[in-house]
Protein backbone atom coordinates (compact mmCIF):
# COMPACT_ATOMS: atom_id res chain seq x y z
CA UNK A 1 0.00 0.00 0.00
CA UNK A 2 1.70 3.06 -0.96
CA UNK A 3 0.53 6.94 -1.10
CA UNK A 4 0.37 7.04 -4.74
CA UNK A 5 1.55 5.66 -8.34
CA UNK A 6 5.09 6.79 -8.46
CA UNK A 7 5.82 7.10 -4.73
CA UNK A 8 8.30 4.46 -4.02
CA UNK A 9 9.26 5.16 -7.42
CA UNK A 10 10.86 8.52 -7.02
CA UNK A 11 12.86 7.26 -4.11
CA UNK A 12 15.24 5.83 -7.38
CA UNK A 13 15.78 9.00 -8.70
CA UNK A 14 19.49 11.43 -8.13
CA UNK A 15 17.57 13.89 -6.36
CA UNK A 16 15.64 12.34 -3.90
CA UNK A 17 17.00 10.34 -0.54
CA UNK A 18 14.89 8.72 2.40
CA UNK A 19 15.89 8.23 5.94
CA UNK A 20 14.60 7.31 9.26
CA UNK A 21 16.93 9.66 11.20
CA UNK A 22 15.26 12.71 12.97
CA UNK A 23 16.18 15.82 12.05
CA UNK A 24 18.71 17.58 14.35
CA UNK A 25 19.06 20.74 13.23
CA UNK A 26 17.99 23.15 10.27
CA UNK A 27 21.35 24.54 8.48
CA UNK A 28 21.27 27.87 6.19
CA UNK A 29 21.50 25.41 3.29
CA UNK A 30 19.14 22.15 4.41
CA UNK A 31 18.53 19.99 6.57
CA UNK A 32 20.91 18.01 9.25
CA UNK A 33 20.19 14.78 10.38
CA UNK A 34 21.03 12.98 14.14
CA UNK A 35 23.06 10.38 11.52
CA UNK A 36 25.53 13.29 10.41
CA UNK A 37 24.02 13.73 7.29
CA UNK A 38 23.19 17.20 6.07
CA UNK A 39 20.73 17.05 3.03
CA UNK A 40 20.88 20.38 0.98
CA UNK A 41 17.67 21.95 0.09
CA UNK A 42 15.80 24.95 -0.88
CA UNK A 43 12.40 24.51 0.60
CA UNK A 44 11.16 22.47 3.84
CA UNK A 45 7.58 21.17 3.78
CA UNK A 46 6.55 20.28 7.43
CA UNK A 47 4.48 16.98 6.62
CA UNK A 48 5.05 15.32 10.62
CA UNK A 49 1.79 13.92 10.25
CA UNK A 50 -1.45 14.23 11.96
CA UNK A 51 -3.50 12.87 15.41
CA UNK A 52 -5.09 9.32 14.91
CA UNK A 53 -5.76 9.01 18.46
CA UNK A 54 -9.17 9.94 17.93
CA UNK A 55 -9.01 11.71 21.38
CA UNK A 56 -11.07 14.29 22.04
CA UNK A 57 -8.94 18.03 22.39
CA UNK A 58 -11.55 18.69 25.31
CA UNK A 59 -13.09 17.00 28.02
CA UNK A 60 -16.36 14.93 26.96
CA UNK A 61 -18.18 13.70 29.59
CA UNK A 62 -20.46 10.27 28.97
CA UNK A 63 -22.64 8.36 31.10
CA UNK A 64 -21.41 8.07 34.92
CA UNK A 65 -18.93 10.50 34.29
CA UNK A 66 -16.78 8.73 31.68
CA UNK A 67 -14.55 11.00 30.04
CA UNK A 68 -14.07 9.78 26.36
CA UNK A 69 -10.57 11.57 26.42
CA UNK A 70 -9.64 9.25 29.23
CA UNK A 71 -11.37 6.63 28.12
CA UNK A 72 -9.41 6.73 24.49
CA UNK A 73 -5.55 7.18 26.15
CA UNK A 74 -5.09 3.62 25.38
CA UNK A 75 -6.63 1.90 22.14
CA UNK A 76 -9.88 3.62 21.08
CA UNK A 77 -12.79 1.52 19.85
CA UNK A 78 -16.18 1.88 18.52
CA UNK A 79 -19.27 -0.05 17.42
CA UNK A 80 -18.33 0.22 13.43
CA UNK A 81 -17.01 3.55 13.62
CA UNK A 82 -19.83 5.40 14.06
CA UNK A 83 -20.73 5.09 17.78
CA UNK A 84 -18.60 4.19 21.38
CA UNK A 85 -20.25 2.81 24.12
CA UNK A 86 -21.55 5.09 27.25
CA UNK A 87 -21.80 8.35 25.45
CA UNK A 88 -25.41 8.61 24.47
CA UNK A 89 -26.63 10.13 20.98
CA UNK A 90 -23.39 10.46 20.47
CA UNK A 91 -22.87 9.74 16.76
CA UNK A 92 -18.99 9.92 14.93
CA UNK A 93 -17.64 10.41 11.05
CA UNK A 94 -14.43 8.44 11.22
CA UNK A 95 -14.52 7.36 14.38
CA UNK A 96 -11.83 4.40 15.33
CA UNK A 97 -11.89 1.52 12.67
CA UNK A 98 -13.81 3.66 10.14
CA UNK A 99 -13.39 3.08 6.14
CA UNK A 100 -10.59 4.72 5.11
CA UNK A 101 -8.39 1.77 3.10
CA UNK A 102 -10.69 0.44 0.81
CA UNK A 103 -13.05 2.27 -1.71
CA UNK A 104 -14.20 5.72 -1.49
CA UNK A 105 -13.79 7.92 1.51
CA UNK A 106 -16.57 10.44 0.23
CA UNK A 107 -18.90 7.64 -0.47
CA UNK A 108 -18.60 5.69 3.00
CA UNK A 109 -19.24 9.82 4.18
CA UNK A 110 -22.01 9.53 2.86
CA UNK A 111 -22.94 6.15 3.89
CA UNK A 112 -22.82 7.02 7.66
CA UNK A 113 -24.38 10.63 7.30
CA UNK A 114 -27.05 8.16 5.90
CA UNK A 115 -27.11 6.22 9.23
CA UNK A 116 -27.02 8.79 11.16
CA UNK A 117 -30.52 10.26 9.59
CA UNK A 118 -32.19 6.83 10.04
CA UNK A 119 -30.89 7.22 13.92
CA UNK A 120 -32.70 11.06 13.61
CA UNK A 121 -35.70 9.87 12.72
CA UNK A 122 -36.20 7.05 14.66
CA UNK A 123 -35.66 9.13 17.64
CA UNK A 124 -38.06 11.41 16.74
CA UNK A 125 -40.87 8.49 15.57
CA UNK A 126 -40.34 6.87 18.55
CA UNK A 127 -40.17 9.24 21.26
CA UNK A 128 -36.27 8.02 21.88
CA UNK A 129 -34.65 9.76 24.87
CA UNK A 130 -31.16 8.21 23.92
CA UNK A 131 -29.33 5.07 22.59
CA UNK A 132 -25.67 3.54 23.00
CA UNK A 133 -24.20 0.72 22.03
CA UNK A 134 -23.79 -2.56 24.04
CA UNK A 135 -20.48 -3.20 25.24
CA UNK A 136 -20.73 -6.78 24.29
CA UNK A 137 -21.70 -5.76 20.70
CA UNK A 138 -18.34 -3.07 20.46
CA UNK A 139 -16.61 -6.02 22.45
CA UNK A 140 -17.32 -8.18 19.42
CA UNK A 141 -16.92 -5.80 16.86
CA UNK A 142 -13.24 -5.04 18.40
CA UNK A 143 -12.59 -8.49 18.45
CA UNK A 144 -13.54 -8.76 14.53
CA UNK A 145 -11.37 -5.90 13.73
CA UNK A 146 -8.58 -7.70 15.71
CA UNK A 147 -8.41 -10.75 14.08
CA UNK A 148 -8.88 -10.16 10.88
CA UNK A 149 -6.32 -7.36 11.15
CA UNK A 150 -3.88 -10.30 11.45
CA UNK A 151 -4.57 -11.21 8.06
CA UNK A 152 -4.62 -7.71 6.31
CA UNK A 153 -1.21 -5.50 5.46
CA UNK A 154 -2.12 -2.62 7.46
CA UNK A 155 -0.79 -4.90 10.48
CA UNK A 156 2.97 -5.09 8.74
CA UNK A 157 5.92 -5.21 10.74
CA UNK A 158 6.60 -1.87 10.91
CA UNK A 159 5.60 1.75 12.51
CA UNK A 160 2.30 3.57 10.92
CA UNK A 161 -0.72 6.08 11.45
CA UNK A 162 -2.98 2.74 11.10
CA UNK A 163 -1.73 1.66 14.28
CA UNK A 164 -0.91 5.11 16.03
CA UNK A 165 2.78 4.95 14.83
CA UNK A 166 3.71 1.98 16.80
CA UNK A 167 5.46 -1.27 15.06
CA UNK A 168 3.59 -3.64 17.30
CA UNK A 169 -0.18 -2.87 18.25
CA UNK A 170 -3.44 -2.55 17.49
CA UNK A 171 -4.81 -1.06 14.21
CA UNK A 172 -7.12 1.56 15.36
CA UNK A 173 -7.36 3.73 12.57
CA UNK A 174 -9.21 1.43 9.82
CA UNK A 175 -11.89 -1.05 9.09
CA UNK A 176 -11.08 -4.29 8.87
CA UNK A 177 -12.58 -5.15 5.43
CA UNK A 178 -14.08 -3.80 2.37
CA UNK A 179 -16.28 -1.03 1.63
CA UNK A 180 -19.31 -3.39 0.62
CA UNK A 181 -19.07 -5.40 3.63
CA UNK A 182 -18.75 -1.82 5.71
CA UNK A 183 -21.65 -0.42 3.70
CA UNK A 184 -23.60 -3.64 4.65
CA UNK A 185 -23.18 -2.99 8.33
CA UNK A 186 -24.78 0.72 8.46
CA UNK A 187 -27.30 0.30 5.89
CA UNK A 188 -29.62 -0.57 9.06
CA UNK A 189 -30.22 0.10 12.42
CA UNK A 190 -29.44 -3.15 14.07
CA UNK A 191 -31.60 -2.91 16.78
CA UNK A 192 -30.72 -5.37 19.14
CA UNK A 193 -27.14 -3.53 18.90
CA UNK A 194 -28.21 -1.17 21.58
CA UNK A 195 -29.74 -0.11 24.70
CA UNK A 196 -32.59 2.08 24.37
CA UNK A 197 -34.08 4.73 26.50
CA UNK A 198 -37.58 6.32 26.08
CA UNK A 199 -38.76 9.47 27.36
CA UNK A 200 -41.91 7.81 28.47
CA UNK A 201 -43.13 4.45 29.51
CA UNK A 202 -45.46 4.27 26.06
CA UNK A 203 -43.31 5.38 23.16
Amino acid sequence: ITPGPGYLESFLRDNCGCTNSPITEITETGIRTADGKHFDCDVIICATGFDVSHRPRYPLIGQNNINLRERWAGDPESYVSVMTPDFPNYLMLMGPNCLGGHGSLVESLNWTGDYFVKWIKKMAHEDIKYFTPRRDKVDAFMKYQDEVHKTLVWSGGCSSWYKRGRVDGRVTALFGGSAQLFNKLIAEIRGEDFDITYRTANP
